[in-house]
């Protein structure tokens, strides 16, 4: 976490070593975040489906004049569907906030391992 809201003047005091060493931790941190992010897909693909086959029939009951309007009447008022839309809107919601995470954190990475390749080694320098 302290290699994401590093400083530049902080960077610059990281050696080799180091610079390696918080882009390893950086990519791991990506692939968990991207992991995290691949769960919650799935849980809204799961319940979307799910909630689309539950209530197919159940819009029949309802009037609208579109499908959406009819949907989130069946929606309301069965406490099923209401609890799949539940977890899928949760669900969504944390797909929103980790879209970009991982694909920011890689970033990261990417410019502290080019940062430690441009290092030439100080003279007597053991890094």
């Amino acid at each position: 976490d302290k290699y994401l809201t590093m400083t530049q003047g902080q960077l610059r005091k990281l050696d080799t070593r180091e610079l390696q060493e918080a882009a390893y931790l950086c990519h791991q941190y990506s692939l968990y975040i991207q992991r995290c992010l691949n769960k919650e897909q799935a849980v809204v693909t799961w319940s979307s489906r799910n909630l689309s086959l539950y209530i197919a029939d159940k819009t029949k009951n309802h009037t609208g004049s579109w499908y959406d309007e009819r949907k989130m009447q069946a929606i309301k008022s069965d406490s099923y569907a209401n609890k799949l839309y539940a977890i899928e809107t949760y669900a969504k919601q944390r797909v929103d906030r980790l879209s970009f995470v991982a694909t920011g954190i890689q970033g990261i990475a990417r410019a502290l391992t080019s940062i430690s390749k441009e290092r030439v080694p100080e003279y007597g320098s053991t890094h």
